[in-house]
């Protein structure tokens, strides 16, 4: 074996150097082959350093990805949800409560409850010929369109959407059409909500309304 060389591997030029002065300025009897052993077990631990920390930053870059993945999923879910200063139940203040068309606003009780990730909205009205009517629907701040129970027309379908931390709305849809839009913000305090409406009515003419709402 020469003195360049390492069992299985051959060294350069600045490698074979190195040992050559350490063979030179070495004790009687002593080779090139410790040398070389030296390096080579010198790059081993090098490697295994590189490795080690290779693989420490690719852990600690899963973790950050996972953490930013939960995080963006978590404030996903967050979005959908509805405030819950909005829980509880609200009755119409119909001095405070006024159409465009100048008609008188009706007495309406709204109630707003928890239903998993979503909520359940009930609406009771007096209709003001001594009749009363009530509907219901559970949705979550998502968009989607969702069934409405008490009325008779299957074709009137509402969605819910996120306006912001103290707004949310409503449009309701016949057909597939949107026929008016409800956007209902709660009062700093949370003892009140106003009830913007804009759409267009069964004859045909556009109209607006502007309710207040007062927390029970």
């Amino acid at each position: 074996m020469s003195a360049g060389e390492f069992p299985g591997r051959s060294i350069g030029g600045r490698d074979a150097a190195r040992c050559q002065r350490v063979g030179e300025n070495s004790p009687v009897g002593s080779s090139n082959t410790a040398c070389v052993a030296s390096l080579h077990m010198g790059r081993l631990a090098n490697a295994g350093n590189h490795l080690a920390e290779h693989k420490l930053r690719m852990r600690n870059l899963i973790i950050v990805t996972l953490a930013l993945v939960i995080g963006v999923s978590t404030s996903l879910a967050a979005a959908d949800q509805l405030p819950a200063a909005f829980f509880g139940t609200w009755k119409l203040n119909t001095e405070q409560s006024k159409a465009n068309s100048g008609a008188e606003a009706k007495g309406q009780t709204v109630t707003i409850e928890r239903r998993g990730q979503g909520f359940a909205m009930t609406i009771d009205v007096d209709n003001g010929d001594g009749t009363t009517s009530r509907t219901t629907r559970t949705a979550a701040l998502d968009g989607k369109d969702v069934n409405v129970q008490g009325i008779t027309n299957p074709a009137v379908k509402e969605a819910y959407t996120r306006v912001d931390d103290r707004t949310f709305q409503r449009v309701v849809k016949l057909n597939g059409q949107v026929r008016n839009t409800l956007k209902l913000t709660v009062a700093p305090d949370g003892k009140s909500v106003t009830a913007v409406t804009t759409g267009t009515g069964a004859d045909g003419k556009a109209f607006n309304a502007t309710s207040l709402l007062n927390k029970q």
